[in-house]
């Protein structure tokens, strides 16, 4: 396995997520969050591992927030099939859209996949998509009147997991690079490997300073600058000292030699 593939994770896994019209009965286990979950065993939507929306809508919009902005490898869909194969759903798979934003509308991201598969997209998708972003979103939207005969009357995002694989604690092209070690939680931003927050002590752009070194260094600096003042001190009082005690002996010494001159 190569070395990048270590640090290359599922950054979508039990991360908020949101729906654009969630099913209205409460009592149904069919919430956004189904899809991130990490249980993926079971793909009939009555066991709880998938979101459904409500029926009766032209379109459709889930998505899911990193938490922040990551460098993205690829990401993995599993659609409703009732475990069967394909299953009975794919004509409202059918259409659907991925995009990759770092704000939650799909219309200011970058559009990883457009399904084109003429009404049978497969239920299980690897989709590339290698670029940085926080948000995932996946949209259909059906016409009012005017749809493919292998398109559903309405649209639906029934998800029963989405994975999203790229870069956690690490960063650069291949998740080569591993975040500086003073990054808390060992998070960096994984284009420029800048810690996102830094170990209690630590701060600068890669943590790289240690708050507690500096006051000690600080400390140090300012007590080798108190010892050469005094120092300086010391030594001015000691020349003054010797400056006036050559004045007198001067002076003392020109007294006697007028005394005998004059006496």
């Amino acid at each position: 396995m190569p070395f990048s593939c270590i640090r290359i994770e599922n950054l979508a896994l039990n991360k908020p997520t949101w729906q654009k019209h969630p099913w209205e009965d409460p009592r149904r286990d069919y919430g956004s969050e189904n899809a991130v979950d990490g249980l993926n065993t079971d793909h009939n939507v009555g066991k709880g591992q998938c979101t459904v929306n409500a029926e009766g809508y032209f379109t459709s919009e889930w998505r899911v927030d990193l938490g922040s902005a990551y460098k993205i490898s690829y990401i993995s869909i599993y659609y409703r099939t009732n475990n069967q194969s394909p299953g009975p759903f794919v004509n409202r798979m059918a259409g659907f859209s991925l995009y990759v934003s770092n704000t939650t509308f799909k219309e200011q991201g970058y559009l990883c996949y457009k399904d084109q598969s003429g009404g049978t997209p497969s239920v299980k998708q690897n989709i590339s998509c290698s670029i940085y972003g926080r948000y995932v979103i996946y949209y259909n939207e059906r016409s009012r009147d005017q749809n493919s005969s292998f398109l559903s009357r309405y649209a639906f995002n029934e998800l029963c997991e989405v994975e999203v694989y790229g870069c956690q604690g690490s960063y650069g092209d291949g998740c080569l690079h591993i975040c500086p070690t003073n990054c808390l939680n060992g998070m960096c931003d994984t284009y420029t490997g800048r810690c996102l927050s830094c170990l209690s002590g630590y701060y600068g752009p890669f943590c790289e300073n240690d708050k507690y070194r500096d006051q000690q260094q600080c400390s140090d600096n300012t007590s080798i600058v108190i010892g050469v003042v005094l120092t300086v001190v010391i030594v001015i009082a000691i020349v003054m000292n010797i400056i006036g005690w050559r004045r007198r002996t001067g002076h003392q010494t020109q007294k006697r030699r007028d005394g005998i001159l004059f006496g």
